[in-house]
């Protein structure tokens, strides 16, 4: 969500909204937490929604509106591994989908090797 995005704000939250709606609708256990991220001090998470809260999901993304000049791409992609391994005894697909218009620019370097090494497919 860095101020760079703000163009096609819109088209991504809509985006986002879609998935979220495609990926609930793909399970009655089916559960779905969003990442919002600008610099590694402004990353903000949401908890997994169940098909019950999607709506209150999606309204977060709407409204979601904390823009920065900066893309912690990395530190966000690591909190949303640590949430996917967190979810314990879930059964089931694990996606991870990231969005981004561009690179890492908020110290990246000590980050990259970890997300590699965590084997989740993103």
């Amino acid at each position: 969500m860095s101020s760079s995005l703000s163009y096609v704000l819109d088209d991504l939250k809509k985006f986002a909204k879609n998935h979220v709606d495609e990926v609930s609708s793909s399970s009655d256990n089916a559960q779905v937490a969003v990442v919002f991220f600008t610099g590694s001090a402004d990353i903000v998470t949401t908890a997994f929604n169940d098909n019950s809260s999607i709506e209150d999901l999606k309204s977060h993304i709407d409204n979601f509106e904390d823009f920065k000049d900066r893309t912690a791409l990395f530190a966000a992609t690591l909190i949303d591994i640590e949430m996917l391994n967190n979810l314990g005894s879930f059964e089931g697909a694990q996606t991870l989908v990231v969005f981004t218009d561009g690179k890492d620019n908020d110290n990246p370097s000590d980050k990259l090797e970890s997300i590699e090494d965590s084997k989740v497919e993103i």
